[in-house]
């Protein structure tokens, strides 16, 4: 039987004493298996990360639709919803719909906003 304790500095130590000789696996949360040779006086050292790694980081236009790309391209050259739904053959109210999605899904709260967010990729 396995017996896990806390070290002087707050590592966490785990010690599996008995006579006999063998292999067991130890699983230890966030830090994958270790390998335990059975023995005596036998001590398993596992350091586990407080933080969590850096996401990656990911192109937020990734997020939006084909129509709504080329609305973005619309507005970060500074046209207003009526020419670019007259550009696109769609109403001036479908246009509005995809402003707000694109708003909604950039996490940005004005057209400007979201227009130099298309500048910057």
């Amino acid at each position: 039987m396995s017996r896990i304790g806390r070290g002087r500095r707050g590592d966490v130590q785990g010690r599996a004493p008995g006579a006999g000789k063998g292999e067991q696996r130890l699983a230890c949360p966030g830090s994958g298996r270790h390998r335990l040779l059975l023995g005596w006086g036998t001590t398993v050292t596992a350091a586990i990360p407080l933080a969590t790694p850096a996401a990656p980081a990911t192109d937020p236009l990734a997020a939006l639709g084909a129509r709504e790309l080329e609305v973005l391209g619309h507005l970060a050259q500074g046209q207003r919803n009526r020419a670019i739904a007259q550009q696109l053959h769609i109403s001036e109210s479908t246009v509005k719909f995809h402003v707000a999605n694109i708003l909604t899904k950039l996490n940005v709260e004005s057209r400007g906003e979201a227009a130099a967010l298309a500048r910057a990729m």
